[in-house]
């Protein structure tokens, strides 16, 4: 889902937070699960291989995005699956409207 080189490119942009936040959203679009996504970066933070490198900020923006990915933030830095919301890469997130035959 995730490779070291996307990770580091993340955690060294001018805006960690942001580049984090897009490359989830991107695997989240692609059909992930939040969880699977939680996983595949706590895989990286468990073998110690996202730390070593990385600047204080890019190392608290990816712990960040694990605690979001769980839901401990708040609301609006929560991450939602595609399967009941649309998200752009940006964070934005709009609900979509439910289709007739699935009010009744």
């Amino acid at each position: 889902m995730f490779d070291l080189d996307q990770l580091r490119s993340a955690a060294l942009a001018s805006s960690p937070w942001e580049a984090f936040r897009t490359l989830v959203n991107e695997a989240l679009a692609q059909g992930s699960a939040k969880s699977q996504a939680r996983q595949a970066l706590l895989e990286f933070d468990q073998i110690g291989m996202i730390d070593e490198e990385l600047s204080t900020l890019g190392y608290e923006a990816f712990r960040d995005t694990i605690d979001n990915l769980a839901g401990m933030c708040s609301e609006e830095f929560k991450f939602h699956e595609f399967s009941d919301q649309t998200h752009s890469c940006d964070g934005a997130v709009s609900v979509e409207p439910a289709l007739a035959s699935e009010i009744h």
